[in-house]
């Protein structure tokens, strides 16, 4: 296994903040930048180089993603969130 599949394996930390991206999916649009910039300053300090400097990079540049979250949004998909 080569860079972030072997420290996901090998590190409790790092499987668990990386388990916890997914979880974007499930929050209301407005809310993502926030929770992801939280879970940003919460990563852990064994962090792999290749994740922290694409997390961490000093330089926050606020771009459009590559797929918005109107595409992975499952927001509006779950019942339980519409009551």
């Amino acid at each position: 296994m080569f860079g972030l599949a072997s420290q996901y394996a090998s590190n409790e930390n790092v499987s668990l903040f990386v388990r916890h991206i997914p979880a974007l999916a499930f929050l209301p649009c407005d809310n993502i930048s926030a929770v992801f910039n939280e879970l940003r300053s919460n990563m852990p300090s064994d962090m792999p180089p290749e994740v922290i400097r694409r997390l961490r990079n000093g330089n926050v540049v606020h771009s459009e993603p590559l797929f918005p979250p109107s595409l992975w949004l499952v927001t509006a998909h779950v019942d339980y969130l519409k009551s």
